[in-house]
């Protein structure tokens, strides 16, 4: 085997293990996900059922508990009552602001603070141009 054909053997190697390493942690982290997401629900449930989340939400979970509609067809526009409009506008009003003030915390922030939001979106991008050039060394190394 010449040294170019180890080279590459040996870089495919690597990104190999590098890949599995990264997927048992996203692996892990989904799984984590899924159970802090199951809390949150249980959570959110409760907090309905005792009214905390106002006559709308008590009402959409009295019908959730009795099987007539889910959070996914709420949240969906599938449950077209009134609670379940009025729920899901204010959910997405929340959204639009949340992005609103995210958009605006990059726009104002120091690219050179590691902790800012646009030093964050920078990072990101370069890891990901970063993984896009290797895939494409890959890709050749693995057509010879």
């Amino acid at each position: 085997m010449d040294s170019r054909t180890a080279a590459s053997l040996a870089q495919i190697r690597a990104a190999t293990a590098a890949n599995r390493a990264v997927t048992a942690e996203l692996a892990a982290e989904r799984a984590k996900l899924a159970a802090d997401a199951t809390q949150a629900e249980q959570r959110r449930a409760s907090a309905a059922r005792r009214g905390e989340l106002g006559d709308d939400w008590r009402t959409l979970q009295t019908r959730i508990d009795a099987r007539r509609t889910t959070l996914s067809a709420i949240m969906s526009g599938e449950d077209e009552s009134p609670e379940a409009r009025r729920v899901t506008e204010h959910a997405f009003e929340r959204l639009r602001s949340m992005r609103d003030e995210f958009d605006q915390a990059i726009r104002t922030s120091d690219p050179e603070d590691p902790g800012s939001p646009a030093a964050t979106v920078r990072a990101t991008s370069e890891a990901a141009a970063e993984i896009r050039r290797t895939l494409a060394r890959l890709r050749d190394a693995q057509r010879g």
